[in-house]
């Protein structure tokens, strides 16, 4: 996994000695999932090539859904990851708006505790002949480390070069497919599988709600940014260039609140996020039976079936606590 260019599909092609079929442009060459089987030493090895979060031809909700149908299917046939390459240029300078968001959502898609079966794999490094572009390298090597992939090294994620070779590419790969590496689902196919989430529901869904909330809130700002220099310019060229950038906003807006819409967390999903706060905010009870009611709830939102045969079983004190505590949360449910 990795940003759009970050070299997955060269990766792969290094690896088996056959292109797959890669665009050296800025676009990207992977809008679908690729799996690809190879067979090592009477092993069988499947390498699978992902978008990225910020694909040419695909949006962000695109290419979660399909990364997540993908490895909800492969989980549910007992399927597991033996570990995964998150791809890095190493040549870019700095850290862009999309590689953030991108290693966000890879953050969210993993879990913590599957950090470990992660290698953040660097490519594009300069030729070893050239001291000053590998010494700056190097440079923004360490940064990534002190930085942005702090996190994650301290949680057992492990760093590696790819040198463009297919020496190279298996030294990464034997790193995961070692006999004793452990093979466990990461947090999406725990939610989606074992907890029954939907997946507007799981911490990536709730990571790209966000994402998309800001940047639909970021849209209406540039379009009344627009329409005020509009009110303000008798230039007809001018008028020209704003109405082709109104047009574009415009039309980019409204794909992006289909998505805002679709990734609007579930009734279930709100109250559980309001008895967190709860929780959070409120140190002792304050109402009748509060502090039951809110396990109590809780509980029965964690059933994944028979919840609301469960509520109907409710008698005395816990269909009190139950009545008492939808009264605190009525305005939730209002909208």
């Amino acid at each position: 996994m990795g940003p759009t260019g970050a070299g997955k599909s060269t990766f792969i092609s290094t690896a088996i000695g056959r292109d797959i079929g890669i665009d050296h442009s800025l676009r990207s060459s992977t809008s679908r999932m690729s799996a690809i089987r190879v067979t090592i030493m009477d092993m069988q090895v499947v390498l699978v090539d992902t978008p990225g979060f910020d694909d040419t031809h695909l949006s962000d909700l695109d290419v979660l859904k399909m990364v997540s149908d993908w490895l909800q299917r492969t989980f549910e046939k007992g399927l597991k990851l033996s570990g995964i390459l998150y791809m890095h240029r190493i040549s870019d300078n700095r850290m862009a708006r999309t590689s953030t968001k991108s290693l966000n959502m890879f953050r969210r898609l993993c879990g913590e505790e599957n950090f470990k079966k992660v290698i953040l794999t660097t490519t594009m490094w300069p030729d070893t002949s050239d001291r000053e572009a590998t010494s700056a390298a190097l440079d923004r090597e360490g940064e990534l480390k002190r930085t942005y992939w702090l996190d994650m090294i301290k949680g057992g994620s492990r760093t590696l070069w790819f040198e463009n070779t297919q020496k190279s590419a298996w030294r990464i790969l034997d790193e995961l497919i070692a006999p004793c590496a452990e093979q466990r689902p990461i947090l999406i196919q725990h939610e989606l599988v074992t907890l029954k989430k939907p997946l507007q529901d799981t911490v990536a869904g709730q990571q790209l709600y966000d994402t998309v909330k800001k940047l639909t809130e970021s849209q209406m700002n540039n379009l009344r940014r627009i329409k005020e220099e509009l009110k303000n310019t008798s230039d007809l060229e001018v008028m020209q260039v704003l109405l082709d950038e109104l047009s574009v906003v415009r039309e980019e807006r409204e794909k992006a609140m289909l998505d805002r819409q679709w990734l609007e967390p579930t009734l279930v999903e709100r109250l559980r996020r309001l008895l967190r706060v709860t929780r959070v905010s409120k140190p002792a009870a304050t109402a009748p039976f509060e502090e039951r009611s809110r396990s109590l709830f809780l509980e029965i939102l964690q059933t994944p079936r028979g919840r609301f045969t469960r509520i109907c079983e409710l008698q005395g004190d816990e269909a009190q606590c139950l009545a008492d505590f939808l009264g605190l949360v009525r305005t939730i449910v209002s909208d």
